[in-house]
């Protein structure tokens, strides 16, 4: 077994991270703020390799935990006296936040997901002093802030990368898989199940484009050259469905009249060889698509049946907007269609409905056990249980990502442990302080920037910190350590036990979902009247409803079983 590879960009990011986190942490010192760790765990949550992500995660992450407290400095003092309206409040205050992210699917959606569970973050451990709620509250929007401010200085004065370029040439790369699997297509040799395979990573591809683009938006300085590579990324979202449509088509072309089959081959002959002209950083000329388009009025007078003409439009419509997508790479004026803009994302309404009342169901069981047993650190499983619940209610089954953030957290209190009680005691200074957190910051940044472990190392750090719980003075107490680590898993655990009961559906109940949401929005387009006859279907927003859903779709069909 090799080692992971580390790229140099991984280690630039983990330096940055750590120097924000030492800097976050010495202010902290400084000001004698009341729980500097809460800076430190900031710096590691809002921070991203890319400018505009960081940009993007500091503005919500900001706005979410002052609405939070806010919200908890309210409800607190005024409702302490009656301790089940209080708990209904919270869990309300956190189902509601958790269902507008959720149809809200854009980086806005941080902000809302923030603003609830920084509630339950405040407002249930305030419950047995809520005379000090208002400046716990303080001081975490403090310590917030000079966690956000200090990872957005590091990030913007020493070696910021832009996420506009990267996504531009992630674009570039999908346009060229695009056209190359359009080649596939348009082939004597196609093979329908490795094709459609194919696609379903290209709709993927695709969705995952989505959020990398917004936070683009952050970095552009020119608004236009953000609006162009939008342009394009929504020409490619309008190619994929037509390819299905094509496909469909192709299967039943055998059977059809041989005026028929003669166009259409030769249009595929054509167009095929349009776009198999190399370039960067799309292949070929902007204009040579165009100019390869197959003319259909000979053949609409020639009497061809609808199936056929709809084939040779949809063939049409593919190489315009190819065409459209190169003269945009080009920086040339658009041949022929209006603007495309790429469909709005996925929303499900009930899904979201369903998980805002299961965190609400969580949030009441484990209140309720804490309040019947008394439990001493009921309100650290509780705030944990509202986090985690909160972190994955987009799954259609979070319980075993729930159970894995389990495992991460655990992972995080046991190494936060072994540096509170043998390595911290001989720290007696900030600079030897700085090189204890540096065994584990340093690694944990490493993989903080890969997409497929940030969840995981996030979960390793909040576990971390807050065992150290870092102040100016050192302290410790193992039993309370011990008992904190405890509540954090015994919570998080039994979030994910009443996920599973009350909120987890299979990827199957998801499909289906998704199929009669796509059955609804294909009879309005039938019934329609202004569909009828327009040259680009795609831009209807039923159509366009369903694009949005493919990518969805797409990844739940990849977690079923070949028989479902």
């Amino acid at each position: 077994m090799t080692a992971p590879r580390i790229a140099a960009g991984e280690i630039l990011f983990s330096l940055k991270t750590f120097v924000a986190a030492l800097l976050a942490l010495a202010i902290a010192f400084r000001w004698n703020l009341r729980q500097p760790y809460w800076a430190l765990l900031t710096v590691l949550i809002v921070a991203q390799p890319y400018t505009g992500m960081v940009r993007s995660k500091s503005l919500y992450r900001f706005v979410g935990t002052f609405v939070g407290a806010a919200m908890a400095v309210f409800l607190v003092p005024r409702l302490v006296d009656m301790p089940l309206l209080l708990t209904l409040a919270l869990a309300s205050w956190v189902a509601i936040c958790l269902y507008l992210s959720l149809i809200d699917a854009t980086p806005r959606s941080y902000a809302f997901i923030l603003a609830g569970y920084t509630v339950a973050l405040i407002g249930f451990p305030s419950v047995l002093h809520p005379d000090q709620i208002f400046f716990v509250a303080l001081a975490r929007v403090e310590e917030v802030c000079l966690g956000i401010l200090s990872t957005f200085l590091v990030n913007e004065l020493f070696f910021p990368r832009s996420a506009l370029a990267l996504y531009a040439k992630r674009l570039a790369a999908l346009q060229e898989e695009v056209e190359a699997a359009g080649r596939t297509l348009l082939s004597d040799t196609l093979d329908r199940s490795s094709f459609g395979l194919r696609l379903s990573r290209l709709y993927l591809s695709l969705f995952s484009l989505g959020p990398l683009s917004l936070f683009a938006a952050y970095d552009a300085s020119h608004p236009e050259e953000i609006g162009r590579l939008e342009r394009v990324r929504g020409h490619l979202s309008h190619v994929l469905p037509l390819f299905s449509e094509i496909l469909r088509y192709r299967e039943s072309l055998p059977g059809w009249e041989t005026a028929c089959r003669t166009a259409a081959q030769d249009s595929f002959v054509r167009l095929r060889e349009s776009l198999a002209e190399p370039g960067e950083p799309s292949p070929g000329r902007p204009g040579e698509v165009h100019h390869a388009l197959p003319d259909l009025h000979p053949f609409v007078r020639g009497g061809l049946s609808p199936l056929c003409e709809t084939l040779l439009s949809r063939l049409r419509d593919v190489g315009i907007l190819v065409a459209e997508s190169r003269a945009l790479w080009h920086r040339e004026s658009p041949l022929e269609i209006s603007p495309l803009p790429p469909p709005a994302p996925h929303r499900d309404h009930d899904m979201a409905a369903l998980s805002a009342a299961g965190i609400f169901v969580t949030i009441l069981a484990i209140t309720a056990f804490w309040r019947e047993t008394s439990w001493p650190d009921g309100a650290t499983a509780t705030m944990m249980a509202a986090v985690a619940s909160s972190f994955f209610a987009a799954m259609d089954d979070p319980a075993p990502a729930i159970f894995r953030f389990l495992g991460f957290i655990t992972a995080g209190s046991a190494v936060g442990i072994l540096m509170l009680y043998a390595l911290l005691p001989m720290a007696e200074n900030f600079l030897e302080l700085s090189l204890c957190l540096a065994l584990v910051l340093l690694p944990a940044g490493i993989f903080l920037g890969r997409p497929e472990r940030t969840i995981d190392v996030l979960a390793f750090s909040i576990g971390f910190g807050g065992l150290l719980a870092l102040s100016s003075a050192y302290h410790s107490n193992f039993v309370s350590s011990l008992n904190s680590a405890l509540a954090q898993s015994a919570g998080i655990g039994m979030a994910a036990v009443l996920t599973r009961l009350f909120r987890s559906v299979g990827a199957g109940f998801g499909v289906r979902r998704i199929f009669h949401a796509n059955m609804n929005d294909l009879a309005a387009l039938l019934s329609s009247p202004e569909g009828e006859g327009s040259p680009h279907p795609s831009s209807h927003v039923p159509l366009g409803a369903i694009h949005s859903r493919m990518a969805p779709l797409a990844i739940r069909l990849g977690t079923l079983s070949p028989a479902d």
